[in-house]
């Protein structure tokens, strides 16, 4: 079963990843939950860079509770992770390997959190999935179903799973909170790097909102770290 759906946890430890890797760059990585299929392009230059060794894309590169996370996952992810570093202008150069990992560990977070879900008493209605489908954008829908592999009842499927993670994380996290003294501090950092930065009346919501993210982005890492510390969670990794 496709997984690349669930970008709850991606989307968290990618902006945790992204940071962890640029040292002081701040990756402003967007936390939304939208639902994005990508192709699972397998390029042997990536991989070659990345320290992954070239396989059967569909080999496992990790199992959790004995579902496996296939290789091509782990390499569309780095691709699509390339992306963005070269968008803002960077290199993953000389940090492959601590990308790589970053982008396994939320895949693993990705599925322990998704089976966690099914497991609890948590229920999406067939109503709120079909709205949830209506509101993708035509674009995304149109990818997902003519070059993604899904069709219209296999895509509401993966968003019911998605949507099921989604309030799962939300019940065992708690509601974000950001102080107008946290927010004066993140400024007064940023006037110390930057002379001519903006007012702050002018980035204040910004600012709430990085702020907001990476308070969020601790949660769920650290209910990822709670979940792969079950005693009956066992996680395999096999790269």
């Amino acid at each position: 079963m496709k997984k690349t759906l669930l970008t709850i946890v991606l989307g968290a430890m990618f902006a945790i990843g992204l940071t962890a890797c640029s040292g002081d760059e701040d990756s402003g990585n967007n936390n939304q939950s939208t639902e994005e299929e990508t192709s699972g392009n397998d390029s042997s230059q990536e991989s070659s860079e990345s320290g992954e060794s070239e396989g059967n894309p569909d080999e496992p590169v990790a199992t959790v509770n004995g579902e496996e996370i296939p290789r091509k996952d782990l390499t569309s992810q780095m691709e699509s992770m390339k992306q963005q570093y070269e968008q803002m202008g960077a290199s993953i150069e000389g940090k492959e390997d601590q990308l790589q990992q970053n982008i396994l560990d939320s895949l693993i977070g990705n599925e322990l959190i998704s089976q966690e879900a099914e497991k609890s008493d948590i229920e999406i209605s067939d109503e709120e999935v079909n709205k949830r489908y209506d509101e993708l954008p035509e674009e995304q829908r149109k990818q997902a179903l003519e070059q993604g592999g899904y069709t219209e009842e296999s895509l509401k499927k993966e968003l019911k799973t998605s949507m099921k993670a989604n309030k799962f994380v939300s019940n065992n996290t708690e509601d974000v909170n950001v102080t107008d003294e946290e927010i004066q501090a993140e400024y007064d950092k940023l006037k110390e790097s930057q002379q001519d930065a903006p007012k702050l009346e002018e980035i204040k919501p910004r600012i709430k909102q990085t702020l907001q993210q990476q308070k969020q982005q601790e949660q769920i890492k650290k209910l990822v770290e709670e979940l792969r510390n079950k005693e009956e969670n066992e996680v395999e990794i096999l790269i």
